[in-house]
């Protein structure tokens, strides 16, 4: 029941995406705002902030066979310092049955997936495993959103933003912040 009922969300958020005017993108943001406060911490992969306390949560699509998503990853630990915690979902380029799909779903069933996404986004390739996963849920709410690449970074408003060194993208959080 539980995957059926997730399934209507994305229908639903795929349907309401469709009647929304590019002139109206705050209803886009907050539709995806809306979305990603309801993903539990449990289906995501989590890099948390190293300050005290985060100055800013952003959920990234990515996909383990994307070379600029492994560039945005090498600087994960500066994203960090900065007081960024960055929540990955998985958005597969090749499709939900493609080889980065399969690593994706290997790699979640890691125990420690944070150390296992280290190693992937370094070039490390998972061994093959089957275990329950998100993959297809985050694939089909990537769709929902108008995801077309990887990475793609979704800021705490719900903005689409593009993926910057990390300095740069702690500025633009900072001016979204301030709207």
């Amino acid at each position: 029941m539980r995957y059926l009922n997730e399934q209507l969300v994305v229908v639903a958020l795929t349907a309401a995406f469709a009647n929304v005017h590019a002139s109206d993108i705050s209803q886009f943001n907050d539709l995806r705002k809306s979305a990603l406060a309801k993903l539990p911490a449990s289906e995501l992969i989590v890099f948390k902030a190293t300050t005290p306390k985060p100055k800013h949560v952003v959920h990234v699509f990515t996909d383990v066979d994307c070379g600029y998503c492994r560039r945005f990853h090498q600087n994960i630990a500066q994203y960090s310092a900065l007081g960024i915690e960055v929540r990955y979902l998985w958005y597969p380029l090749a499709g939900i049955d493609g080889e980065s799909a399969r690593k994706a779903k290997a790699l979640w069933c890691e125990v420690d997936r944070p150390q296992a996404m280290n190693a992937a986004m370094g070039g490390a390739v998972p061994a093959a495993k089957q275990c329950a996963n998100p993959i297809a849920k985050q694939y089909e709410l990537a769709q929902a959103f108008g995801v077309q690449g990887t990475p793609n970074a979704i800021a705490a408003d719900g903005s689409m933003l593009n993926i910057e060194a990390p300095e740069q993208f702690l500025q633009t959080l900072e001016r979204l912040a301030v709207r």
